[in-house]
């Protein structure tokens, strides 16, 4: 079909490398080396999207410290005010 050949033909290269020898790249070594891109950059923004909602869950969990440590100090003065008798009026 494509320059007279059938398709989803492999076409291999082979190449000289130094220091390294005779290489036979295969023409799908590069559609495998995208797949595997894709998949390595997923598995990336999953564990990404993982990590931020714990960072934000602990970010409530301090929030929610906090407010609880406030609102336990602002009912001490009051609970001793009443238990020695002295109360605003």
């Amino acid at each position: 079909m494509f320059l007279g050949r059938p398709p989803l033909t492999t076409e291999v290269w082979d190449l000289h490398v130094p220091l390294v020898g005779e290489m036979h790249l295969p023409s799908a070594l590069l559609f495998d080396a995208g797949v595997y891109l894709i998949v390595i950059g997923l598995i990336m923004h999953i564990l990404t999207s993982l990590g931020g909602q714990i960072d934000q869950d602990e970010a409530a969990r301090r929030q929610r410290a906090r407010d609880r440590a406030r609102s336990m100090a602002r009912r001490k003065p009051a609970a001793a005010a009443s238990a020695t008798g002295k109360e605003n009026r």
